[in-house]
């Protein structure tokens, strides 16, 4: 009984580390962000152009999604053994990046429908030009999130938790190399 109080507190313990540089890179993130692009009308455009995946991706990737699988995967994992555990997540795997596809091509056509239809101001061009690009983020967000829910059913923690921060750091080094050449 002690060994498992301790493999959960040094669990904990490695996630909450993780998650705290996480929390420090994600500011520096926003600094930089807020650096490239300033605080007018680029910055708003892009805040609005990134809610909507970032919501999609809340609700599918880290919200009834990973809350769902989690629990049935570990049970599986449990009872039926790694081979189907495995297959299983294969599944859901293919399904679930079949429907993002599909809403990213969703969202791409109705973007330019509604940029057809409607004369849009220049803010509005500027965040439906965003969010064409920001779409696929929903794509391979959600993705990214079942993995992660794989590897947390396997109990290996650290590295979901650190992915946050490649992703802050790909996008700070982006950042300045854009700075360097500019």
């Amino acid at each position: 009984m002690k060994t498992d109080r301790e493999a959960i507190a040094r669990s904990a313990g490695t996630i909450g580390g993780i998650t705290l540089l996480a929390r420090v890179t994600g500011l520096a993130r926003d600094v930089v962000t807020a650096g490239f692009f300033g605080t007018g009308l680029a910055m708003s455009a892009f805040v609005v152009a990134f809610t909507i995946p970032n919501l999609l991706r809340n609700l599918l990737g880290e919200g009834a999604l990973t809350g769902a699988f989690v629990p049935v995967f570990t049970e599986w994992l449990r009872k039926k053994g790694r081979g189907e555990s495995l297959r299983l997540a294969n599944i859901v795997f293919s399904i679930l990046g079949l429907i993002l596809a599909g809403l990213v091509v969703a969202g791409w056509l109705s973007v330019g429908l509604w940029s057809r239809l409607f004369p849009l101001s220049e803010k509005f061009e500027l965040v439906s030009r965003l969010l064409l690009v920001m779409m696929p983020f929903l794509f391979f967000i959600c993705l990214a999130a079942l993995a992660m829910g794989i590897l947390h059913g396997f109990r290996r923690f650290a590295v979901p938790a650190f992915a946050p921060i490649a992703c802050c750091r790909i996008f700070i080094w982006a950042w300045i190399q854009d700075k360097v050449r500019g």
